[in-house]
């Protein structure tokens, strides 16, 4: 559900990303893809960010964060959000919640590990 052409400027994609928004807010399933779909971009550009803070040896990549938070939105059915900042905000969030998760994920794997070797 392409609102505007794929040529569009960036304030137009802006102007795009809200119109999905708000369709997405409403229950609209399609309109939550295409947020995802639309925003891509601007989510792998966060995603490195948040990765470039991380330790050179992560083993998640930028685009396996930007996967776990659209799976993430598009799981919940909730959007965040009315304008393109604040879902840019949120999305920049999940992210470090990912993060968060996956570090804690590996430390209870590693504690288990320790433990087993002690014992």
């Amino acid at each position: 559900m392409r609102l505007l052409s794929k040529g569009t400027s960036c304030c137009n994609g802006w102007l795009e990303l809200s119109q999905l928004l708000q369709q997405a807010k409403q229950g609209d399933r399609a309109a939550r893809a295409d947020l995802v779909r639309i925003a891509y971009e601007d989510l792998r550009r966060l995603a490195r960010g948040q990765m470039s803070r991380q330790r050179p040896d992560h083993s998640l990549t930028s685009t396996e964060l930007v996967h776990e938070v659209s799976a993430r939105l598009l799981e919940k059915g909730q959007v965040p959000s009315d304008s393109r900042g604040e879902f840019m905000a949120y999305a920049a969030t999940a992210m470090r919640r990912v993060l968060i998760d996956h570090a804690r994920a590996k430390n209870s794997q590693s504690g288990a590990v320790a433990s087993r070797s002690c014992g």
